[in-house]
């Protein structure tokens, strides 16, 4: 639960945690930057030999069905699916491709239980 609640701290210490906070925030855009930039680059001079997979897992879905009762609207055993998303550049090419599955785990080994058969295929 998020509740308001006051703080007290020298100028000192608030100086220190910005500063932290700044650093933080600029490596990440840093990141976000520097991504960008290579990603554009291997889109706009792609390699015969070579694709680029853009992938992201979406958050986990709530199924839903087409007609439901009371106790579903709120929320009661609504089964979760999570959705993993993504993109392929091959050469020119774009090809889009989404996997389903009732695994809510996000780690490396749930990445690559659904990148495995997209890979399978692009072979």
């Amino acid at each position: 639960m998020t509740i308001k609640a006051r703080e007290k701290c020298t100028k000192e210490t608030l100086k220190e945690e910005l500063d932290r906070e700044l650093q933080r925030a600029c490596r990440h855009f840093f990141n976000i930057d520097h991504q960008y930039h290579a990603i554009h680059l291997l889109k706009e001079k792609p390699k015969p030999d070579e694709v680029l997979l853009h992938v992201d897992f979406s958050e986990n879905y709530n199924a839903k069905y087409g007609s439901e009762i009371q106790s579903m609207l709120f929320g009661a055993s609504r089964r979760q699916l999570s959705l993993h998303t993504g993109v392929a550049y091959i050469e020119k090419t774009v090809y889009s491709f989404c996997s389903v599955s009732d695994c809510l785990k996000h780690g490396p080994a749930a990445i690559w239980a659904h990148l495995k058969p997209v890979i399978e295929y692009i072979k």
